[in-house]
């Protein structure tokens, strides 16, 4: 392999290296799964988890949520979208998302309850309220789907159903005891901040900066007389 070549090489692998740890951000979480209460996310019912942005956000970004279903069943797709009011215009959506399971037990109430991820592709959004809806869930076993469910203070969840008697009319998500205030279990992930180059890119960059400074030793060397040396 010559320089140019390897040169090359070395560019693309540290810029891989950089979009791969630009996945870390998180851009809000509602809090761990209280393995105590979840809410229908298909059959009919669609539920919203709410969310603030303190500051604006721009980037590529993942949905990971707290999903029940029954023990050996698993969620194949499901709608999701995101509106500054409960099953408001959506602001971003997408239709049939496929999810990706990321860890899975089986919780007290002998439910599978997992967490799975959603790329929602690239989305820019101001700092304020918002809120990310689930609905249309399938599941390998055409069975029942739920949104598990977070005591965030402060901030309420609420389902829906288009049929009577909520006639699409939201209602505000309680918790296992029936008090009100809690949301649902999730968090979004992006790339919306700079990637920084942390310890482990800096052998890869003194690599690279060694293979620039071959190149352009090298192209001196050849333009310049040798200089004689004398024996004597």
């Amino acid at each position: 392999m010559n320089l140019k070549k390897l040169l090359t090489t070395v560019v693309f692998a540290l810029g891989a290296s950089m979009s791969a740890g630009a996945m870390a951000q998180v851009i809000y979480n509602s809090g761990a799964d209280n393995s105590a209460n979840a809410n229908l996310i298909n059959n009919g019912f669609s539920v919203a988890g709410a969310f603030v942005l303190t500051s604006a956000y721009t980037g590529s970004t993942a949905f990971d949520f707290s999903a029940w279903t029954n023990a050996g069943d698993a969620v194949q797709s499901a709608n999701w979208a995101i509106s500054s009011s409960p099953f408001g215009t959506a602001l971003y959506s997408g239709t049939g998302a496929a999810p990706t399971l990321q860890s899975q037990f089986t919780n007290g109430s002998n439910y599978n309850q997992s967490i799975y991820e959603i790329s929602l592709g690239n989305i820019s959004l101001g700092a304020g309220n918002y809120y990310i809806q689930l609905s249309n869930a399938v599941t390998a076993k055409r069975s029942d789907a739920y949104w598990g469910n977070s005591p965030t203070i402060g901030l309420n969840g609420y389902q829906t159903n288009a049929m009577a008697p909520w006639n699409g009319a939201p209602v505000t998500l309680v918790t296992y005891n029936s008090t009100p205030g809690t949301n649902t279990s999730f968090q979004l992930l992006g790339t919306g901040a700079a990637p920084e180059i942390d310890g482990s890119l800096a052998p890869k960059v003194g690599f690279l900066l060694g293979c620039l400074f071959l190149m352009f030793g090298r192209k001196k060397q050849s333009t310049e007389p040798m200089l004689a040396v004398s024996t004597i």
